[in-house]
């Protein structure tokens, strides 16, 4: 779930989308696979919600309808709506302050996106071969995206190319954690990475 303190907002496996207050009274709900027929994932949905500013972002990536919405967080109408390629993908929206304002950090398993919250227009994306359920963390202007290993991504101006790639910080199923100079991921055997974010 996601929370401005004031509200909670629900994702759930079956696209649904609920909003309810910190009583716990529903405020409003979309079934966005009622609204979008077309939209399936024989494994469940797995994003979790973001809210930037006023909107609750949903990525809605599968096999057939894909696409990443933005509900106004205190109606549930439609701010906009984005088609998305036809690719599987569990990770997470991430927040990102810009200097084109509050923008969202989309992420599939062949790359990134970076759109901007109140409109949907895309800023930038970047190609790299991304894991479909971990999530890029961000930390002092930088990405740190479970891309082939880990891949280090300057937050300003529009990625070229990584700052650093360490194929042995590998992500699996967790998002890579940063705190201090650190980032810690945990593999698909189970075993805790720690490097240097330098």
């Amino acid at each position: 779930p996601a929370s401005d303190g004031k509200r909670i907002v629900t994702f759930f496996s079956s696209s649904d989308v609920f909003t309810l207050d910190l009583a716990g009274r529903l405020l409003w709900q979309r079934n966005l696979a009622v609204e979008r027929p077309q939209t399936r994932n024989d494994a469940g949905m797995g994003s979790s919600p973001r809210i930037v500013g006023d909107a609750v972002v949903v990525q809605i990536d599968n096999e057939s309808d894909s696409f990443v919405t933005a509900i106004e967080l205190g109606t549930g109408g439609d701010l906009w709506t984005v088609p998305r390629e036809k690719v599987c993908t569990w990770s997470s929206p991430v927040a990102v302050e810009r200097p084109e304002g509050p923008c969202v950090l989309l992420q599939n398993s062949r790359g990134l996106e970076l759109r901007r919250a109140v409109d949907g227009t895309l800023v930038w994306s970047w190609r790299g071969e991304c894991d479909a359920i971990a999530t890029t963390a961000r930390a002092q202007g930088v990405l740190y995206a479970p891309a082939s290993g880990l891949a280090a991504l300057p937050l300003d101006g529009e990625p070229a190319a990584p700052a650093w790639k360490s194929a042995k910080l590998s992500c699996h199923i967790a998002s890579p954690l940063v705190w201090g100079d650190s980032v810690a991921c945990i593999n698909r055997t189970g075993v805790l990475g720690v490097g240097s974010r330098g």
